[in-house]
Parts: C-alpha cells; sequence; structure tokens
C-alpha cells in the first residue's frame, strides 16, 4: 500500500487547477470570440496553455514533496522485520563429487565480483527445478553455519509494525538475508573480474 499524501496532494492541486481553469474558462472563450482579431486569439490560447503547463508542474512538484513527506513520515515510525521469501537451498556438486552430505556438500560459494563480495547458491523451485540465486551481503546478511544435513535461506524486510501506517508512510526498502547451512559447506576464495 501506498501513503497517500502524494495522492491527496496532487487531487489538491488539479481541483485547485480545475477551479482556475472554470473561472478563466469564460474570459478566454470571450477573448476568442471577440472581434478583437488575431492578438486575442492568440492571447487567449496562450493563457490556456500556461495555465496548464503552470498546473502541470506545480502537480509535478506537489507529488514529488508528498512523496519526501511520506519517507520522513515513515523514518520514525516502528518498523519490524517481516519474513517476505524462504527457500530450500540445494547442495551443488563440489570437486571431489561428493553431494549433499555434511562432508562434501557445497550449498554457498562466496566470491567476488569486482570489488564486491557475492554468494551464490542454488534453490528448488516449485515445479521440483533448481534457481541459480545470488545476493550481495551487507550488514544485514548472516550465515548461521549448523550441525544439519540441509540449507535453507530466508529473506526479511522491513515493514511498519502496525498496517495502518502504510497510509501515512513509506517504509524503508531495506533487505535481511539469514543463510542456514551445514559447517563446512561453503567455498571461498574465487574472483571474477
Amino acid at each position: 500500500m501506498k501513503p497517500v499524501w502524494p495522492s491527496l496532494f496532487a487531487l489538491i492541486v488539479i481541483a485547485v487547477w480545475l477551479f482556475t481553469w472554470m473561472c478563466g474558462w469564460p474570459s478566454y472563450m470571450t477573448l476568442w470570440h471577440s472581434d478583437g482579431g488575431f492578438s486575442d486569439k492568440a492571447f487567449a490560447c496562450v493563457m490556456a496553455v500556461m495555465t496548464t503547463s503552470i498546473t502541470a508542474i506545480v502537480t509535478a512538484g506537489v507529488i514529488s514533496f508528498g512523496c519526501g513527506l511520506a519517507s520522513l513520515i515513515g523514518g520514525g515510525l516502528p518498523q519490524v522485520w517481516s519474513q517476505c521469501w524462504q527457500g530450500e537451498m540445494v547442495s551443488m556438486r563440489n570437486a571431489d563429487g561428493e553431494t549433499g552430505s555434511l562432508h562434501g556438500g557445497l550449498f554457498m560459494m562466496v566470491g567476488t565480483i569486482g570489488q564486491s563480495s557475492t554468494y551464490f547458491y542454488y534453490t528448488t523451485t516449485n515445479d521440483g527445478g533448481f534457481r541459480q540465486q545470488q545476493w550481495t551481503p551487507d550488514g544485514n546478511t548472516t550465515i548461521y553455519e549448523e550441525d544439519r544435513k540441509d540449507g535453507q535461506v530466508t529473506q526479511y524486510k522491513r515493514k511498519f509494525a502496525h498496517p495502518w501506517m502504510d497510509w501515512i508512510g513509506s517504509p524503508e526498502d531495506v533487505y535481511r538475508m539469514e543463510f542456514h547451512i551445514p559447517k563446512g559447506s561453503i567455498q571461498k576464495q574465487f574472483s571474477i573480474k
């Protein structure tokens, strides 16, 4: 759900524009139909175009202001982590050909692409296939090496603590990842330039 401020402000500006246009329309039409000639008709057209242009520019500015206000308000409201995705990780075959065991499975490769660290892994799909995934780690990324034989990845997103807050603010667009994998199942130290 998007905050109400940008739309509300835009509606107010459009209402003001409609009011201005309706009040000015008789004047434009009087000039258009007058016997004053080309100059009156040109003036009526210029005034109509200027009114519309100014309203469009003001509407864009007001929508931007509304988005900024929603972000500002959103930054001060309480937010919580909400799970948005979870997947079962698939063990990839490592160099000695063993898969899926605690001592030979490879659930995640960690390397660098350019200057950024990147995690590569596979997850299962609903139709039984496998999908390659990658994630650029940040301060909201945690890997848990545990005594287990399977792997699991969970993604969380910041949301407001109460749904009604979506009407007045925009939550931070921040994600958190948690990887739960068997001990010794990360391959490190590769680099792609």
